[in-house]
């Protein structure tokens, strides 16, 4: 049961994450001539947050749909930093890949938490302790 709050503690982390990511978004010169751009990146982790949330809830209330969309949400967290490095790779191959690798050092180590709770989650006895 230990891990299912932990998970919940990371989804909370990862909520002020990508909250203070907006908000800086809003605040940065350069998104000002992207509006749209930048009004579709809210939409996308405006419905991010709100399936962590879901996720949360669906936890603590200890339903087998949160449990499910907490492994849901962790495979999704884990392999969005690796697809983000691969096309970084694809689209800028004259830069060193070590150099990608530092850019995207945050998203990979969020990306190894994620896999380390989605691990926890599928191998761990937790999932019986959830009713339907």
């Amino acid at each position: 049961m230990k891990i299912i709050y932990a998970n919940i503690v990371w989804f909370c982390l990862l909520i002020l994450g990508i909250t203070n990511a907006n908000v800086n978004r809003f605040r940065l010169v350069e998104w000002e001539a992207m509006g749209d751009v930048r009004f579709k990146y809210t939409i996308f982790y405006g419905l991010v947050l709100l399936l962590l949330v879901v996720s949360i809830a669906g936890l603590l209330l200890k339903r087998k749909w949160g449990f499910q969309l907490a492994l849901a949400s962790n495979v999704s967290f884990t392999l969005l930093p690796i697809a983000l490095l691969m096309a970084s790779v694809i689209m800028l191959p004259t830069l060193p890949v070590s150099e990608l690798i530092s850019h995207s050092a945050l998203n990979l180590v969020a990306g190894g938490v994620s896999l380390f709770f989605w691990m926890a989650l599928v191998l761990g006895a937790d999932k019986e302790k959830c009713v339907v």
